[in-house]
């Protein structure tokens, strides 16, 4: 898996070191009863440290952490904590 490099800013909605894990914790998001997400707006990143290897399910792509920050804030409700990615910087 390689990050897209189209992605900026991103919304945080979970992350595991298991891809398939996480991969699937994406399809019962997009194809659960009463969906509120579109495939299209979930990406998934990785991020690789010395600690090891961890995945990024993350919502919508912004143009800036000032823009993802203000859709947080009038749209979020399915997430506790809104935490903003800079999606460059994972690599």
């Amino acid at each position: 898996i390689n990050n897209d490099p189209v992605l900026l800013y991103s919304i945080q909605i979970f992350t595991h070191e298991n891809y398939e894990y996480l991969k699937n914790y994406r399809l019962n998001l997009v194809n659960g009863n009463e969906s509120i997400f579109f495939p299209n707006d979930l990406f998934i990143s990785i991020f690789n440290s010395n600690l090891g290897t961890e995945y990024f399910l993350l919502y919508k792509n912004f143009e800036s952490r000032n823009a993802a920050h203000e859709y947080c804030k009038q749209y979020v409700y399915f997430i506790e904590k809104c935490i903003i990615v800079n999606v460059q910087n994972l690599e």
